[in-house]
């Protein structure tokens, strides 16, 4: 969980190719507890987004607007196709678990 948590903030921090905003916890990678400060940076930028940071360009995640969502299971005997359009998903800026 928390490696996806990582994975979906570096692609956004990578996408904007902006700064984060000053709210946003900093840690020095040179530092010996980094892993551990980077899963609790993460989790409270996360918890940061339920508001939109337009300066910087970062979408709130609450709600969480998917444009459209194709969901693909398997090339087995019975594969299932199904597509959303224009679906909101709230919580996603909510608190994290552990």
């Amino acid at each position: 969980m928390n490696r996806a948590i990582f994975g979906c903030f570096l692609l956004l921090s990578a996408c904007t190719c902006t700064k984060l905003p000053p709210t946003f916890k900093k840690c020095n990678r040179n530092q010996k507890d980094f892993n551990e400060c980077l899963s609790k940076a993460v989790k409270d930028a996360i918890e940061q987004l339920n508001r939109p940071f337009r300066d910087e360009g970062l979408p709130s995640l609450e709600p969480l607007e998917i444009p459209e969502l194709t969901v693909g299971a398997g090339t087995g005997a019975v594969e299932i196709r199904r597509g959303r359009e224009k679906k909101g998903l709230k919580g996603a800026g909510g608190s994290c678990g552990n």
